[in-house]
């Protein structure tokens, strides 16, 4: 069973945001704006998830995953698919139509 991923780190990323502070994270240089950082995060993640929901208002009942894929991201080359696939169920999830495609 797939689990609503994408709505849990957000919550994660808020939680850091509430924190603040600087981070020394394990790949890359020091965080010294922890807050600004996740913020950053969440606000990439929710225009995606406006892109999705403008998406999907096109449509009376969810639509066929590649249908939803196209609409939202464009032609996506092969090698690409499963990611982009992955990225958009999660967007599903945010949205509250997660259960639609599980």
């Amino acid at each position: 069973r797939r689990l609503p991923e994408l709505p849990r780190l957000i919550e994660s990323l808020q939680r850091l945001a509430d924190l603040g502070g600087h981070a020394m994270p394990s790949h890359g240089p020091e965080l010294p704006e922890v807050r600004t950082v996740a913020l950053r995060a969440i606000s990439a993640y929710q225009r995606t998830a406006e892109r999705v929901r403008t998406a999907l208002a096109a449509y009376d009942e969810p639509p066929p995953l590649p249908e939803l894929m196209h609409a939202v991201f464009g032609e996506v080359p092969l090698n690409f698919v499963g990611l982009r696939l992955g990225f958009l169920l999660g967007y599903a999830d945010l949205v509250g139509l997660g259960e639609a495609y599980r």
